[in-house]
């Protein structure tokens, strides 16, 4: 009789421990009207903050060197606008492109840093008018 109670007792924490896990993780979903309409003006935005791009591994301009980096953008009035998730394959295109094409001891450097960036920034702006304002490394590996 007693392992039948315990048992009935750990199913049951078991339960209660996915349910509570579940409504951690999407606490938007969990109530009716949570999250699930737009109202008008969102149609253009995801939400407010940095958007982070997938780990780049890039090779470099000389054979052998390569670049491993993260990469978040920041946008105009600190809205990331929705599209970025419809065309990050061909952000990503993009920067790969640029990056490929330095060498390590041009973008080693600060000022090869900053001026990665704004190739960035005009890159992204130009073909993708995507008003990002700013570009941040949160990882920067160069071997």
């Amino acid at each position: 009789m007693v392992r039948n109670h315990s048992r009935t007792l750990l199913l049951c924490v078991f339960v209660f421990a996915s349910i509570a896990a579940y409504f951690l993780a999407y606490p938007g979903e969990c109530f009716a009207g949570g999250g699930g309409g737009e109202e008008e003006g969102e149609e253009n935005q995801v939400k407010e903050g940095l958007f982070a791009l997938e780990t780049f591994l890039l090779n470099l301009k000389i054979p052998g060197c390569y670049l491993r980096t993260i990469l978040h953008l920041e946008f105009e009035d600190n809205i990331i606008p929705k599209k970025i998730e419809g065309i990050q394959h061909r952000v990503r295109h993009s920067i790969i492109k640029l990056v490929s094409n330095k060498s390590s001891s041009e973008i080693l450097s600060k000022s090869g840093k900053k001026g990665l960036k704004e190739e960035i920034i005009e890159t992204l702006n130009d073909y993708y008018r995507l008003k990002v304002v700013k570009v941040y490394f949160s990882e920067f590996v160069v071997q």
